[in-house]
């Protein structure tokens, strides 16, 4: 496994702090850590399925403290409650959210429930809305002037995550954008602009012209 050392430390800290509180009914570790582009300044992805109790502002308040006494790696703790696991809901992505973290992922206690995710949950259809919600959300902001400097580095992230996950329509899961987006451009034409986003700081005009274009292109080609 790459970066072991490192995740040892992590899986023991989370344990050490994190195992006492009874909703937690999953956690593990994904994302960068596991992968050659982890770098000591990277966020350490961690998920926790909680189970669904009455009052979650109490526990993401104890989970926020938490994190804060952790001092020498960043988390980016990502708490998904079992009501929104079964129905594979995530505010940033479809399906595939869940099904990359159990292709890339350390499962550190409780119920592996990642395990059960199938291959076949993710559809054309859920990637679809996905890009509408992507397109309507981000003309919204290019049309208004809202903040775009603000926006312009998510909506990079969300739309070049959505594009590797198109990828992953024709049987290729490839997690690196910078890797996915040329070969999908290349087999692609239609979809070239794609690689503005390979750009450090693209502009809003830039990105909702991709967004755009891919719910055009999954329209045509998946549905």
């Amino acid at each position: 496994m790459l970066n072991s050392d490192t995740v040892k430390i992590i899986s023991k800290i989370l344990k050490n702090k994190f195992e006492k509180l009874p909703a937690i009914s999953s956690a593990y570790i994904y994302g960068s850590v596991l992968t050659n582009n982890f770098s000591r300044m990277s966020d350490i992805d961690v998920l926790f399925i909680i189970d669904n109790i009455d009052n979650p502002n109490k526990l993401l308040k104890e989970i926020k403290l938490i994190r804060n006494t952790v001092k020498d790696y960043k988390l980016d703790i990502n708490v998904v409650f079992m009501d929104e696991f079964i129905r594979r809901w995530h505010i940033y992505r479809p399906p595939t959210y869940f099904y990359w973290i159990k292709s890339r992922s350390v499962f550190l206690w409780g119920t592996d429930y990642i395990k059960d995710v199938k291959e076949s949950e993710i559809t054309a259809e859920s990637l679809f809305r996905r890009a509408i919600d992507l397109a309507q959300s981000s003309r919204s902001v290019y049309l208004n002037n809202k903040d775009d400097s603000f926006w312009e580095s998510k909506y990079k992230r969300w739309v070049s995550t959505l594009i590797c996950e198109i990828n992953f329509l024709d049987n290729e899961l490839e997690f690196d954008f910078k890797i996915c987006a040329p070969k999908m451009a290349k087999k692609y034409p239609e979809i070239k602009n794609i690689l503005n986003l390979l750009q450090d700081n693209p502009s809003m005009e830039k990105i909702t012209g991709v967004a755009e274009n891919l719910v055009c292109f999954i329209r045509q080609n998946y549905l």
